[in-house]
């Protein structure tokens, strides 16, 4: 007995060192994957860190710092809460949530993390500077100015920090202190393009025309797509009166960055003294893209000198040390608008208080119409969410077949109780399973589907009374686009058993797919006769019979029937979620993937989906949220919707 005792300590003892070796791993690899700047990769490892020890607060912290530089800020602040909650004393969390207060404009709480984390740590000057960007901020600026200074103390070689201090020294009067700032900021970094953009605002002040272009001409060559600096420029121009050569500067601001509105206001006003008949186009621009122009189009003369200060100390705040350590260690506090010394972000100068963030975007046509994407041009700078991507609604699961043996076919499959008994009547040949990638990939796919479809035409021949036969030659035929066949082979599954519940789940997959596929026919673009009468059906230009089979009522009644049979069964409940979309009725599509979301907490194209009602609905930061739990499960795609519609 003592024997196996023995034996039994020794194998528990094992696998705990096992487990410690497999966490650290995962761990290690996460962190590694933020080095390489792989921030959807990273957070899939600290997802399993944490899964296995929840107790950890760094798992949180670096998996809050993937989400931040995925600009993920809401989902970033909830991971460093629980950090925070999890090691109180944690300066490095309570510096990386003030950033993300401040990217979310929560500026008093920005700096409340601020100076707990100097409590913490008092002698870190990049949070001083940091803390004094979130001072500046909320116009409190001699308090910024006093912790720009104490940073310069503290670290004498801050470029930054004299370029911040110069920003304020501006909004005091002391432009001549400014200038002796972006110099001491120059004489560390002979390369920092925001310098030399911050000293032309301040010479241009002092109405020294030559020297403002000779810095905007020497930022331009050091940072050649700073859109700041060409609006600055024209600004001078204009000033000299050289309207043509103005209003070429303000065409490539306006190239670089079209939410420009100043640049429309100030380019406008050149046409205007040129007497070209179009510049009350960009009078019509400017106005819409900032309403304070609606009713004075000439609100924003030819003075740089109010500026928009957050442009230059706006926080993306992780810098390359600390995305290449990807550590708790290494992970070092950075001076706010640190990114880049070329950066535009370090760019403060500009002409006037118009110059912003693009607006967000309206999401009205997005949830139910896939075949209407975003006229936007793409972005892409290494990050997932800056990519450019269609924003619809992940689509419908349904039941497919594969090869169990294509490691490939995994990362696509969910794994069910209720298909474990078809496949064990199938002899797992086909292996089925439920997915929501719709497309055939190969020719070869599509022939083994025709296959199965000649071998349950034999299984039916040698016995007709099978229910679940009808039903797997009807996913096949559904599978190659022979809907009506289906439909018939699923109407005769659910009249040999009227509790088959995947007959009846497909019926109503393939009845969605059929009104999708015939809705998206040229002719019914075309017509545009396509609309909705009081019972909900789809009307068009077509037969009584077409009509009947376009009912989507229908389709609701048999996902319905589903989830009466088994309540459990979220994938119903998240295709009538999308089929209520496409009806307009939004808020019983929410309640629909809420349902999913209770059944799965780890369903991640619900929460995604979700996401996208609720900002359509106008809720931003639940939108935001639930985009951000999709992206965190593995959906990069949220991302980018976050960034285009959530700020």
């Amino acid at each position: 007995m003592k024997k196996h005792l023995i034996i039994l300590i020794l194998i528990f003892s094992s696998f705990a060192g096992w487990s410690q070796l497999n966490t650290d791993t995962y761990f290690y690899t996460g962190r590694s994957r933020i080095y390489f700047g792989n921030y959807t990769g990273a957070i899939e490892y600290f997802n399993i860190v944490i899964k296995l020890k929840p107790y950890l607060p760094e798992p949180y912290f670096l998996r809050g710092v993937s989400k931040h530089y995925l600009e993920d800020f809401r989902g970033a602040k909830r991971d460093y809460d629980k950090a925070l909650e999890i090691k109180p004393f944690y300066p490095l969390a309570y510096m990386y949530r003030a950033m993300t207060n401040y990217e979310l404009q929560n500026y008093e709480n920005s700096i409340s993390d601020y100076s707990r984390a100097l409590e913490l740590d008092p002698e870190n000057a990049d949070m001083y500077n940091n803390r004094g960007i979130a001072w500046a901020a909320i116009d409190s600026f001699q308090l910024a100015f006093d912790d720009y200074t104490k940073s310069i103390e503290l670290k004498p070689k801050n470029a930054n920090a004299y370029l911040n201090r110069s920003s304020v020294r501006q909004r005091l009067q002391d432009i001549e202190g400014s200038i002796a700032d972006c110099d001491s900021s120059i004489l560390i970094n002979p390369k920092f393009a925001g310098a030399f953009l911050n000293r032309g605002l301040a010479k241009f002040a002092l109405d020294d025309y030559a020297g403002a272009l000779t810095d905007y001409d020497q930022s331009l060559r050091l940072d050649p797509a700073n859109a700041l600096a060409y609006s600055n420029r024209g600004i001078v121009k204009h000033k000299l009166e050289d309207f043509a050569g103005a209003i070429m500067d303000y065409d490539k601001a306006l190239q670089l960055n079209n939410n420009f509105a100043s640049a429309y206001m100030n380019r406008g006003m050149a046409k205007e003294a040129l007497k070209r008949p179009d510049f009350i186009d960009d009078y019509r621009m400017a106005a819409r893209l900032d309403p304070r122009f609606a009713n004075n189009p000439h609100l924003v003369r030819v003075d740089p000198r109010a500026y928009h200060q957050s442009q230059h100390q706006r926080q993306s705040q992780i810098n390359n040390t600390s995305r290449k350590a990807g550590s708790t260690s290494a992970v070092k506090a950075n001076p706010q608008g640190q990114k880049n010394s070329n950066s535009e972000d370090n760019a403060i100068a500009q002409a006037d208080t118009t110059q912003q963030k693009a607006p967000r975007k309206k999401i009205h046509r997005v949830l139910f119409d896939p075949d209407s994407p975003d006229n936007e041009e793409e972005v892409s700078k290494g990050r997932i969410q800056k990519r450019y991507t269609d924003v619809k609604l992940q689509p419908l699961f349904f039941i497919n077949s594969v090869n169990s043996k294509n490691e490939d076919s995994k990362r696509f499959r969910y794994y069910i109780f209720q298909l474990e008994k078809l496949n064990e009547d199938n002899a797992y040949n086909p292996f089925m399973t439920i997915t929501n990638t719709h497309k055939i990939s190969s020719y070869q796919q599509l022939e083994d589907y025709e296959n199965f479809v000649r071998y349950f035409n034999e299984k039916i021949n040698n016995n007709p009374q099978i229910s679940n036969n009808f039903l797997n030659r009807g996913i096949f035929k559904s599978l190659t686009g022979f809907f009506n066949a289906a439909l018939l082979d699923l109407n005769r599954a659910i009249d040999r058993d009227n509790h088959n519940l995947l007959a009846f789940y497909e019926r109503a997959n393939t009845r969605a797919q059929m009104v999708d596929k015939i809705l998206s026919l040229p002719d019914f673009k075309e017509k545009k006769q396509i609309s909705l009468n009081a019972e909900g059906t789809v009307q068009a230009e077509t037969t009584k019979q077409e009509v009947k089979i376009h009912d989507y009522d229908e389709v609701i009644n048999d996902y319905g029937t589903v989830l009466k049979m088994n309540p459990q069964f979220y994938f119903a409940a998240f295709n009538r979620g999308n089929v209520y979309c496409k009806l307009g009725e939004y808020q019983k599509a929410f309640d629909d993937y809420s349902a999913a979301i209770k059944t799965e907490p780890d369903f991640a194209e619900a929460y995604y989906n979700r996401g996208l009602v609720r900002i359509y609905l106008n809720d931003i930061e639940g939108g935001a949220m639930d985009l951000s739990k999709a992206g965190e499960l593995g959906l990069g795609e949220a991302y980018n919707v976050i960034i285009r519609y959530c700020y």
